[in-house]
């Protein structure tokens, strides 16, 4: 391809730019280069240009397309040099002609900078005890027994007295300023934050979580915060008279001795003085305490870990206390940064991060014209598509004021995910550009969807970031990837025509900019254009209540939309994190996207009210001269709607109505599954019976929907078993191996579920993969997993493939089966199991597919509660049935959809029926705003839990009920031995694990860890130790019952005798 390189660089970044660009082309002009290059040429001189980008750098690359025309590519540093074509500017104004265009409309902006500025010259007044100073001479870490953010709190109470904020602002003003050498022991539940005045409480407030959110364990007391905070909510017991005696005194002075830190002060308290807005502001709004916090925690993070002296302040040169320490040599630690240096240090660096957070996105990169989301579809199958971009086009200015809540609910195979991008891109400002979040639940999904995007769109490594968590499942996602490529899928590479426009950004001379690159993992949170992650990545926007760990994902919700893949997915208790999660979202200022073909109203509506209550703080502080009310978007196969003025009053009726056409669309539409209730164990219990019951099922379903293999002329199937726990799954599958098939029939079994060692669960999802994603052109009778199982048993008339599965199976792996036997935990799981037969087969099918069992194992065993873990009974709370031929309408299990979960019907009793339960549950926590006896979670938000950790402890996101704990079976010398890892290190744990034989049965995807570990090594460049250690690990969440022993095999995975 022809392309013209264009600099506007400046100073020394012009010099970089000559440098690298005068290697691949010529230079035809001061500032312009042409040459032919191919596209991974072209890649080259890309990522070259960024490595060397500085402040001054902007150099826009133009693709030559023929005659008189050309195409903008991509731009490299300053995008504000061009415009959205790539042109330069002939002449510029600093006139502000559109209000929209205006970087900073932070109406409360200067608010959150005073109360930042006091806090941070205030926030370490604890450091300067005797204890903290004695313990820095230690060389090993000690646990305070009084937090010194809490003693800071009490030195600023004792210096307020009984002074309103204008008159200890005065004081500290005119340089009136001094602390006690010692401070009266308070009580446990003393409460300083009772009666200081607005500012001040803020500001201890600020001081008080900048390390760790406040916690106790009192309900009652959230909605009387943070006047309630006493020692115990921030970690501190005064209890122990001499042992705390060193916290309350202060031989050596504090920073008011300073002279630089008093007229840092008396300065900070000047300007404070001299904004009167300040004092009639609600400054606990959320969007002020929350952003002010933020600030505080960066300046802190960022000057703390500061290792050149030259970006160091200095305070006055012979101060004696110090706030902290540095390795030094062979690990020893030294005093590193003085108290007064330190706290006026984190004041500069918050005045600095303050002064760029509303330039913040424009400095940073982002997707610009994109030829392939802006394009129509080609095929009718995806022209939907075309109208949801059309749709979010036309509400696109709407948005930036009012923000965005939509929800995509298109059906499996419509082409969801490609739509979901193509919304958001639709949303965003054509100037300005496009960034995005996708949040998806598991990891399996996240890699998917990365590569669906690398593709289709042809993203590359410098626009998508992929975070999964775990580089290793990574790695063996990609080598899977690589072998995956036969089967009639395409091998070619991305044509030209999926190019695109960059803008790279220039953030990296700001203090933003050096935290990112200096802090593991949160560059490429922050800077990706696109960012495709697992959930927990982005979760600890409101979940990282301690050790700054939500720092990166609110700068990346501040700067960028947020896609929330499948929220229904998740389990109630999960749910509560969630709507924290969509609450932020809207406090910061993103747009937000739901993606799910089966969300329940409940659901819908829960998330909105979360997002509304977050967006009417983003708006009250941000100036937006629109209502408080909400765009809101709907999109399936069948329409888009989009409505720009909605109100929580409103929002139900709305999403009911367009719920309500989607079911008249799929009512008529082909069905391609069908169901029964099949009758189970009556009586005693046992894994042989309900196997023989499972097993004539399979039969029974092979002979209406098998396919006929050509070459050996038997009937063929393959079959989903889905079970709900591992430990019954694997009993089953021990128990199918006494069982007499039939002279006709070969079974061919799979065992699959969460607890396998990494490397073998990615080889058992790397065959079944290969094997039933039936995509266009995919021939499922020459894939050599299945012509070797068949291959065994020539004399066979029939072939029956049956993957015995855990919940696994619901979602993540894009599978296609030909029928499928459900152990039922809720309606949700049927749905979702129901939507993996014939997953990838147009057309109508008139033949029962799907078998539900009349009770699940834990019915049949009679225990109580039996519908939970997974499953919505909890508890006393449960379903007035326990048989699933009394508890699913007729009408929901002959034809299996998602009406059941996006239609709520009017039930005379919720206990009757599953899916009125599911909907009555999900109802009570997330919409029953009224109710105080049910914990919601409109908690956060309507009371003062967000000042906090309270909801986040006592509702926490994926809570285990126990310690996890990871393993590795270790291959050495020939040998495996089993080895737990703790803290890096291996230790031998072969007592908690039992090694048993493989079952008499055909598995029909073969397994060998020790042939696997030394094919990864050899690839790898490996020991097989080393290598085990990498891809062989899997975790077990122990509690006191777990303490007898494990069982394991290759082909059972990790399980406990039954």
């Amino acid at each position: 391809m022809n392309v013209i390189f264009v600099s506007q660089c400046h100073k020394n970044a012009l010099k970089e730019t000559r440098r690298v660009l005068d290697q691949f082309a010529e230079r035809i002009g001061d500032r312009t280069w042409q040459t032919s290059i191919t596209h991974a040429g072209l890649v080259t001189v890309r990522t070259l240009l960024r490595k060397t980008a500085r402040k001054n750098t902007a150099v826009a690359c133009h693709w030559v397309r023929g005659k008189n025309r050309t195409e903008l590519m991509w731009i490299v540093g300053n995008a504000s040099s061009f415009n959205s074509g790539g042109a330069v500017p002939t002449n510029r104004t600093e006139r502000k002609i559109l209000r929209s265009d205006s970087e900073n409309d932070w109406q409360t902006g200067e608010i959150i900078k005073l109360l930042v500025s006091l806090a941070a010259l205030l926030h370490d007044l604890g450091k300067s005890c005797e204890s903290f100073q004695k313990s820095l001479e230690n060389t090993k870490p000690q646990k305070s027994l009084i937090r010194h953010e809490w003693l800071s709190v009490l030195l600023i109470k004792q210096f307020i007295g009984s002074d309103d904020d204008t008159g200890w602002l005065n004081r500290l003003a005119d340089g009136d300023i001094s602390f006690p050498s010692s401070v009266i022991k308070p009580k446990n539940t003393a409460k300083p934050f009772s009666g200081l005045p607005p500012v001040a409480s803020a500001v201890c407030w600020l001081i008080v979580s900048h390390h760790r959110m406040p916690y106790n364990d009192e309900p009652n007391e959230i909605d009387n915060l943070p006047e309630a905070i006493n020692a115990e909510w921030c970690r501190s017991s005064i209890t122990d008279e001499d042992a705390i005696d060193g916290y309350f005194k202060f031989p050596m002075g504090t920073p008011a001795d300073s002279e630089k830190w008093r007229k840092a002060a008396a300065k900070a308290a000047k300007r404070t003085l001299q904004h009167q807005n300040i004092f009639t502001t609600e400054l606990y709004d959320p969007y002020i305490i929350n952003i002010s916090r933020m600030v505080l925690m960066l300046g802190d993070h960022i000057y703390s870990s500061l290792k050149s002296s030259l970006d160091r302040v200095n305070g006055d040169p012979d101060f004696p206390l110090y706030a902290n320490t540095a390795n030094a040599d062979r690990g020893a630690k030294t005093k590193n940064q003085k108290l007064d240096e330190h706290l006026l240090g984190v004041h500069k660096f918050c005045g600095q991060i303050m002064h760029g957070l509303p330039g913040l996105r424009k400095s940073l990169p982002v997707l610009g014209f994109h030829k392939r989301l802006r394009e129509r579809s080609a095929l009718s199958k995806f022209r939907w598509q075309d109208k949801a971009y059309d749709t979010a086009s036309s509400v696109r200015e709407a948005t930036e004021q009012g923000g965005f809540f939509g929800i995509n609910m298109a059906s499996t195979g419509c082409g969801k995910t490609i739509a979901n991008a193509r919304i958001m891109y639709a949303l965003a400002n054509g100037d300005t550009g496009a960034r995005m979040t996708i949040a998806l639940g598991l990891r399996t999904l996240t890699l998917q969807t990365g590569n669906e995007y690398a593709d289709m769109l042809g993203f590359d490594y410098s626009t998508l970031a992929v975070l999964v968590g775990g580089m290793a499942m990574k790695e063996l996602h990609e080598l899977n990837k690589e072998e995956n490529t036969t089967y009639g899928e395409s091998s070619e590479e991305l044509l030209p025509e999926n190019s695109y426009i960059q803008y790279e950004g220039n953030i990296d001379d700001s203090p933003i900019g050096d935290w990112l690159k200096r802090t593991r993992g949160a560059d490429k949170l922050v800077n990706a254009p696109v960012l495709t992650c697992t959930i927990d990545h982005i979760m600890p926007v409101s979940e990282g209540t301690a050790g700054g760990r939500q720092l990166a994902p609110m700068l990346r919700l501040m700067t960028g939309d947020l896609v929330l893949d499948e929220p229904d997915d998740y389990d109630i208790d999960d749910l509560y994190a969630c709507t924290r999660l969509v609450y932020f979202a809207g406090l910061l200022g993103s747009r937000v996207l739901l993606s799910s073909a089966t969300v329940a109203p409940a659901i819908a509506e829960g998330l909105f009210k979360a997002y509304a209550a977050g967006r009417e703080a983003h708006n009250k502080n941000r100036g937006q001269e629109h209502s408080r009310n909400i765009v809101c978007g709907w999109f399936d196969e069948f329409t888009s709607h989009a409505e720009t003025d909605v109100s929580g009053g409103v929002f139900a009726g709305l999403h009911s109505e367009f719920a309500s056409k989607r079911a008249e669309k799929l009512t008529k539409s082909e069905v391609r599954r069908r169901a029964a209730i099949i009758p189970v164990v009556d009586g005693v219990y046992s894994h042989r019976e309900l196997i023989e019951i499972i097993i004539n099922a399979a039969k029974e379903l092979h002979g209406h929907n098998s396919f006929k293999d050509e070459k050996s002329g038997a009937e063929s199937s393959f079959g989903l078993v889905r079970i709900a726990n591992i430990n019954n799954l694997v009993g089953l599958v021990k128990a199918f191996a006494d069982q007499d098939t039939g002279d006709d029939y070969a079974v061919h079994i799979c065992c699959y579920h969460s607890r396998f060692p990494m490397v073998l669960r990615s080889e058992i999802e790397k065959n079944l993969d290969s094997l039933l994603k039936r995509g266009k052109g995919k021939d499922i009778a020459s894939n050599p997993v299945f012509r070797n199982s068949v291959r065994k048993y020539p004399d066979k008339k029939h072939h029956i493939f049956i993957v015995f599965a855990s919940p696994v199976a619901e979602v993540g792996r894009d599978h296609d089966y030909d029928w499928a036997v459900i152990e039922p935990s809720s309606m949700r799981s049927v749905i979702q199991i129901a939507g993996r037969v014939r997953r990838h087969r147009d057309g109508e099918w008139d033949k029962v597919n799907i078998y539900v069992l009349d009770k699940n194992i834990n019915a049949m065993k009679g225990r109580g509660a039996p519908y939970s873990r997974p499953g919505f009974e909890k508890g006393s709370s449960c379903m007035s049935k326990q048989t699933m031929t009394e508890l699913i309408r007729a009408e929901q299990i002959e034809t299996v959809n998602a009406l059941p979960r996006i239609m709520e019907k009017t039930a005379a009793n919720h206990k009757d029926n599953l899916s009125d339960f599911e909907h009555y549950c999900l109802r009570r926590v997330l919409t029953d705003e009224t109710n105080r006896e049910v914990f919601t979670t409109a908690r956060f938000w309507n009371t003062d839990a967000y000042l906090s950790a309270y909801m986040q402890y006592k509702k926490p996101f994926r809570k285990e009920d126990g310690k996890s704990i990871e393993y590795v079976p270790v291959y050495n010398s020939n040998t495996v031995i089993m080895h737990r890892l703790e803290e890096g290190k291996l230790v031998v744990d072969g007592e908690l694990f039992k090694w048993v034989g493989k079952p008499d049965a055909d598995f029909f995807i073969p397994l060998d860890y020790e042939e696997l570990i030394e094919e990864l090594a050899e690839v790898k460049g490996m020991s097989e130790e080393e290598c085990s250690v990498r891809f062989g690990t899997f975790s077990l969440t122990m509690r006191d019952k777990d303490l007898d022993s494990y069982s394991y095999n290759e082909y059972l995975g990790i399980f406990k005798e039954e």
